[in-house]
This record gives structure tokens, sequence and C-alpha cells, in this order.
């Protein structure tokens, strides 16, 4: 009987433990699903966003192929889960008829089952409570410092920034008055010490001139003992010190007369100094005036629509301004962080979300991407990939996350190397047959091969060129198969002349794969010959 009833409480235990996890599973994925949906609907509202920003056509039919076949991957995701949950209910059907049948033998048995899983379940919540509370307690405060930190290096650097803008400006502003004044002084003073110089030279030669005369009138005084020659040279004495005054005269006039002048430019140029920062003032405040008014203008008569985008962007940039961590850089550089140390397939893959808007949108975050070596750990993370749904998702990701860094030729290099170029002919190779990864791959492989010489000769090499003419010739009759297919249909000329077709975003990317691939092999054929 004891043996009995110790199977009967065991068998109760384990079907109460299995319909406790299968509602446990239930609520989960519920939780996942809803999770799923609304970060779908997040990302799909900030493509579309962007979309409308860039406002290039075959952007938008590239986002219309990618909901097409997020929607196909969707519907097989609810029919999968329709079919589990359907599974889980007969399962869960089952379970209830057969715990029916077994309900009159462990009636006997049920209050004291029912206290000691009371008692058990007691005891494992309040540790689990207890567990969860400490755990909390240790993320927040972790949180909370971490935010406060941010906070203060965000605001100790704007206040260094600022303080540093303003003491430069001041001190250049400084420095051009002192440089101003003191070459107005020096040139002031070098032309009063050579007027001075050039008066005193001019009354010592005059001087000299007066003591010669004096002299030679005494030595022609003494050798004549004429009264006439004594009249003739009183005479010319006479003459010579009226001169002499005469000279004094002119030149104290023409030293004032310069001095006067150079006060006069010295004045004007000050003058016109201080004017012209006034007027630099005044042409300031008229802008900022200006700016104001046409603001308010604009404001006015603006559409609903665009006011609804301002109050948007005010509150996107007061949100940046209250939390700092939702900055581009700030998230950059958190996901840098976990590129370069998680091997966790979820964080990778958020990390990658990150990266390829903060890239997408800005040119300083492709810089701190290219000069944290990211693009080596990306190609490694390639290599472990696979074609299953999430590895393609990651690669795709990736892919656009290089392709927005390739656009700027400053960075070309840090994506470039001959690793890039061998991982990027296995993926053209491996995923051929899905367009988005292959028409990504292949184009990063046109800009990796023509940036430099050695690349471009590592192509040239015989498997490498047999691998890309066999790729050439698949994707041609993959594109002459599309077109068949559709023979009353307007089609899709390789020269990139877009026109309506079935699957014209297909299409539209296979062509330019195709040219890409062209280009490369008439490269390598020109080479070769």
């Amino acid at each position: 009987v004891e043996r009995t009833n110790f199977a009967a409480v065991t068998l109760i235990q384990s079907k109460w433990r299995c319909v406790s996890i299968t509602r446990a599973f239930q609520r989960s994925l519920r939780a996942a699903i809803i999770l799923q949906s609304w970060t779908r609907v997040h990302s799909a509202k900030n493509l579309l966003i962007h979309l409308r920003h860039e406002l290039l056509v075959w952007e938008v039919e590239r986002t219309n192929f990618a909901a097409t076949e997020i929607q196909k991957v969707w519907r097989g995701y609810v029919q999968n889960v329709d079919f589990i949950l359907l599974l889980l209910s007969a399962i869960k059907i089952q379970t209830q008829i057969r715990s029916s049948i077994k309900y009159k033998h462990f009636t006997s048995f049920k209050s004291g089952v029912v206290q000691l899983q009371a008692l058990v379940r007691g005891h494992a919540t309040k540790s689990l409570i207890a567990r969860k509370e400490k755990a909390a307690i240790c993320i927040q405060a972790f949180v909370r410092g971490t935010l406060q930190k941010l906070q203060h290096r965000v605001v100790q650097s704007a206040s260094i920034l600022i303080q540093s803008a303003v003491r430069g400006h001041l001190t250049r502003i400084k420095l051009q008055l002192d440089d101003f004044a003191a070459t107005e002084i020096q040139r002031i003073w070098r032309g009063y010490d050579a007027n001075v110089d050039f008066l005193c030279i001019s009354l010592a030669s005059i001087r000299i001139q007066a003591f010669a005369r004096r002299v030679a009138a005494h030595q022609v005084f003494m050798a004549t003992k004429s009264y006439r020659l004594v009249v003739a040279t009183a005479e010319r004495h006479f003459v010579d010190r009226i001169a002499e005054k005469i000279q004094r005269a002119f030149r104290r006039f023409v030293y004032r007369r310069n001095m006067s002048r150079n006060i006069d430019t010295c004045q004007r140029i000050i003058r016109g100094f201080l004017a012209k920062l006034k007027v630099a003032r005044l042409k300031r405040g008229i802008l900022v005036l200006q700016s104001i008014h046409r603001g308010n203008s604009v404001r006015i008569t603006r559409s609903k629509n665009v006011r609804n985008a301002a109050r948007r962007i005010a509150r996107a940039n007061n949100r940046a301004i209250n939390e700092p961590e939702m900055k581009l850089g700030v998230r950059t550089f958190r996901a840098l962080k976990v590129l370069q140390k998680s091997k966790k397939l979820s964080e990778i893959m958020k990390a990658m979300l990150t990266l390829e808007v903060s890239t997408r949108l800005s040119k300083r975050c492709c810089g701190s991407f290219a000069h944290a070596r990211a693009p080596d750990i990306l190609y490694g993370v390639v290599r472990t990939c696979n074609r299953s749904l999430p590895h393609i998702e990651l690669l795709n990701h990736l892919l656009l996350t290089l392709r927005n860094v390739a656009r700027h030729d400053e960075l070309l290099e840090y994506i470039a190397s001959p690793t890039s170029l061998d991982v990027l002919l296995d993926l053209v190779q491996m995923f051929r047959d899905k367009d988005i990864i292959f028409v990504l791959a292949v184009t990063l492989l046109e800009q990796v091969a023509f940036s430099k010489y050695e690349y471009m000769s590592k192509c040239c090499l015989p498997e490498n060129v047999k691998r890309l003419k066999g790729i050439h010739a698949l994707c041609s009759r993959k594109t002459a198969t599309l077109v068949e297919r559709n023979p009353n249909k307007q089609r899709v000329a390789l020269k990139g002349r877009v026109t309506k077709s079935h699957n014209i975003h297909t299409e539209v990317s296979m062509s330019r794969a195709i040219l890409s691939l062209e280009s490369i092999l008439a490269c390598i054929s020109t080479r070769t010959d």
C-alpha cells in the first residue's frame, strides 16, 4: 500500500509539473512572439523613415522585397507556432483525460499531497523571491552607478570643451589686439626714431658747416686784413645764420607734419578696426534675428506632417539630452565592446543592428567602427555562419554595415584585406541562391578587388577565376529563367534600366550583381592578356 501511495504521489507530482512547465512555456512563447512583433514594427518604422529621406527607388524596392521575405518567414513561423499550440493542446487534453481516469485512485491521498506541495512550493517561492530581490538590487545599483558615471563624463567633457572654446576665442582676440597695437606702436616709434636721427644728423652737419665757415672766414679775415673782406664776411655770416634759422623752422614743420600724419593714420586704422568689429557684431545680430524670424514664419506656415516630424525630432533631442546612452556614439561604443568580447549569437545580432543604423547615419561612427578593427572581427564571424535563418539575418546586417563603411573612400582600406577577399569569395559561392546576401557580397567584392592592385592580382588566380566564371554563368541562367517566366511583361535590362515586372527587385539586384561580376572578369581578362 505504501509503495502504491508513493507511486501515486510521484505520478501526481510529475503530471502537475508537466502542466506547470507547459503553461510557463506557453506564456514565454506568447511573450517572445509579442516582443518579436514589436521589435519588427520598430525596425520597420525606422527603415521607412530612412527611405523617406533617401528618396531612392531601388532602396524602396529592396525594402518591399525584404518585407515580402519577412512576411513569408513570419507566416511560416505562425504556422509552426499554431502547430505547436495544437500539439500542446492535444497533450493537455490527454493529460486531463488521464487525470480524470486516475482521479478516483488518489482522492484519499489528496490532502496530504496538497500540504506537502504547499510546503515545498512555499519554501521554493520564498527562496526565489529572495534571490530575485537581491539580484534586482544589485542590477539597480549597477545601472544607476553607470548612468551617473556616463552623465558626469558627458557634463565634464562638454564643460571642458566649452571652456576651451571660450578661452581660445578670448585669447585669439586678445592676441590680435596686442599684435595690432604692438605693430602700430613699433611703426610709430621707428618713424619717430628715424626722424630724430635725421634731425640730429642735420643739426650736427649744420654745426660742422658753421664751424668750418667760421674757420674759413677767420683765415680769410686774417689773410686779407681789408675792410671790404671783413664786411663781405660779416654779410655772409649773417646770411648763413638766417639760412640756418629757416632750415631749423622748416625741419620742425616737416617733423610736426609727419608726426600728425602718423597719428592720423594710426587713429584711422584703429577706428576702422573698431568699426569692422562693430559691423561684424551687427551682422551677427541681424543674422540671428533673420534666422529667428524665418524660423517663426516657417513654423507658422508649415504643414501638419512637418509639424509632427518637428515634434518627433524635438522629443528625440530631449530624450538624447536626458538619456546620453541613447546617442549614436554611445550605442556604437557599446556595440563595439559587445562585438569584441561576446560570443553569444543574440548579443552579436543586437550589436549588428545598432552598428548598421549608426554607420548608415553617421560618418564618425563609421570611423570609430573602422579604427576599432571591427571588420576583422566581422570576417571571423562570417566564417562561423551557416545557411540557417538566424545566420542569414546576421549576415544581412553584417554586410550592410560593411557596405555603409565602404562608402567612404578614406575608410575602404580598413574593409579591404586579403582575408576579406577570401571571405567574400566564399560568401558569393555559398549564398548564390540567396539574393540579398549574394548582391551585398558581390558589391563588397567589387569594391575590395578594385581598391588595390594586389587584390585584383589575387582575383586573377586560376581557382578564383574559375569560381567567378561559374557563379556568373549560374546567375545569368537564373536571370534568363526569371525573364522567360514573364513573357507578357516588361523586363529588366542588364544595363540597370528598371521597369515593371513580377520579380522586379530580384531581377534588378541580380542584374547589378551580374554587372559587378562582369566588370571584375573584364579587368581580369585585360590583366591576363
